[in-house]
Parts: structure tokens; C-alpha cells; sequence
């Protein structure tokens, strides 16, 4: 499995981390993403992660216990012009740093 917990949100409105608690021993990829609701409860993904709805210091918290060592990626990043995305990438990568 390629764990995508803003999907999880996006298309079922499940609790991401609650869901990956059930599927963590079989993930092999991380698909790191997050979310935060716009006005209308519609989740918006160009979202910095740590910066939206995603517990991510569970979900790694989750990870370790399991051995993970597979791949993560980062799929969205916050930012309009091509200097505000690679700001955001540099605080994704400080932000995700702390937790593996």
C-alpha cells in the first residue's frame, strides 16, 4: 500500500490516522499530504504538510513501530509562484526531518 492520508479524508471522511493504524503493517510507501477545510468543508490539498489536518507526528509515530523503510513523498506543497514552492519544500523538509 502507497498511504495517502488526505485521500483517506478527501474521498471517505475517515480519520486518516485511525485508518492507518488498521492498514500501517502493510504500507510500503508514504504519499505525504495533507489537508485543510476550505469554507465550504471541501478539503483543500495544496497544503504545506504540517500545516493542515494531518497528524503526521502519529502517523511516523506509527511508521517506526512498524520498521518502515520505504519511500515518502511529498505530493503538494502550499505556494503560487516558483519562489513560494521551494520556500514551502525547504520548511516540508525541516518539518518532516524532525519526526522520521
Amino acid at each position: 500500500i502507497c498511504y495517502d492520508p488526505a485521500n483517506i479524508y478527501y474521498y471517505n471522511k475517515f480519520d486518516p490516522v485511525e485508518e492507518f493504524k488498521i492498514a500501517a503493517e502493510y504500507v510500503t510507501a508514504m504519499c505525504v499530504k495533507d489537508y485543510r477545510l476550505t469554507g465550504e468543508e471541501k478539503p483543500d490539498i495544496m497544503v504545506t504538510p504540517g500545516d493542515g489536518e494531518v497528524d503526521f507526528e502519529q502517523i511516523f509515530k506509527i511508521l517506526k513501530k512498524h520498521n518502515f523503510s520505504g519511500p515518502c513523498l511529498v505530493e503538494c506543497l502550499a505556494g503560487d509562484t516558483l519562489e513560494e514552492v521551494n520556500y514551502e519544500a525547504k520548511r516540508a523538509y525541516t518539518y518532516l526531518s524532525a519526526l522520521v
